[in-house]
């Protein structure tokens, strides 16, 4: 468009947006999470920013800019992406509730493996495990296995671990579990009465609706 044609004449119920601000952001990438209420509302204005009155390139006194040819372009793009983020929820943030901790103690029936397991996830929340620890109180050494839980699949998440009497054993993990997922932890060969303990730690998330 020639400069004749990008005048526009100010209007005091149009918001304006300086394209510079377009080009060079004056903020970095963030997550940021919305209500329904909010992605209702930014689907319905987004529909400014498919106008090129919006957008400002020069003031001038009585009139400004809008955008250039090579800029729109620029700026449509933006837009279209800003437009499927709001119509589309491919992805779930992260988003911290509390601190998760799940400690456990059984006596053994001597079955071996003798299990030991958190509860399951409840609903709405995920639970991201960071730490483990596993502990008895036997004479010998005692092999445990570590496991996730879900769907009634188990799978170990670490090899098996050699465990010395009354010695805390475990690590750092990192591990996502959903709802009804839990961590379980066999104990092998333990003898009639044997004490079993576990301590996971993590934090928790409310899954937004």
């Amino acid at each position: 468009m020639s400069e004749a044609e990008r005048r526009t004449e100010y209007n005091q119920t149009r918001v304006l947006i300086p394209t510079e601000r377009i080009r060079a952001p004056q903020f970095g990438a963030q997550g940021i999470f919305l209500s329904g209420a909010q992605v209702e509302m930014l689907r319905n204005i987004v529909a400014y920013l498919g106008r090129d009155t919006t957008f400002v390139d020069e003031y001038h006194g009585g009139y400004y800019l809008s955008v250039t040819d090579d800029d729109w372009d620029t700026i449509q793009s933006i837009v279209a992406d800003l437009e499927d983020k709001l119509l589309m929820n491919d992805n779930t943030m992260w988003g911290y509730s509390e601190t998760w901790e799940s400690v456990e103690t059984e006596v053994s029936d001597a079955s071996s493996p003798f299990i030991v397991e958190t509860d399951a996830v409840g609903a709405g929340e995920l639970v991201s495990v960071e730490t483990f620890v596993v502990w008895h109180n036997h004479v010998a050494e005692r092999t445990v296995l570590a496991t996730l839980v879900r769907s009634a699949v188990v799978h170990p998440f670490t090899g098996n671990l050699t465990v010395p009497s009354g010695v805390w054993l475990g690590g750092g993990v990192a591990l996502t579990l959903a709802e009804g997922d839990k961590l379980s932890f066999e104990f092998y060969n333990t003898a009639l009465s044997d004490i079993c303990k576990i301590v996971a730690t993590g934090s928790k998330m409310i899954v937004p609706e």
